[in-house]
């Protein structure tokens, strides 16, 4: 994995900075699933090295959608729980308070 921090780019997670306020550039990303399904997981676990990242937002707390990014993997869920959801997805279960605080209507644009 790689960490990236203004504009220092480390190879391991190690900070690059001194940490004086809770956020931090990078999240880890658990998946977890059903033993019968761990096969179709291995392919992600195999992925040693590879990276997956998003544009910052003007918005904070967004990430981006990881179906698609599984989909990559040929790894295709049909549903989905997320705890800490930030936004809410079609087939997910999405636990937490920010999917409700983005459906704000100045996050959307009139067609």
């Amino acid at each position: 994995m790689v960490g990236v921090c203004h504009k220092h780019v480390r190879l391991s997670l190690e900070q690059s900075f001194k940490r004086e306020f809770h956020k931090i550039p990078y999240e880890k990303l658990v998946l977890a699933s059903r033993a019968e399904y761990r096969d179709q997981y291995a392919s992600i676990t195999a992925a040693d090295g590879k990276v997956f990242s998003s544009v910052p937002m003007a918005l904070p707390s967004r990430k981006p959608p990881i179906v698609p990014i599984l989909n990559s993997f040929g790894v295709e869920p049909k549903w989905c729980l997320e705890l800490f959801a930030r936004c809410l997805q079609p087939n997910t279960v999405s636990v937490g308070f920010e999917p409700l605080l983005l459906q704000s209507a100045s996050c959307f644009t009139h067609a």
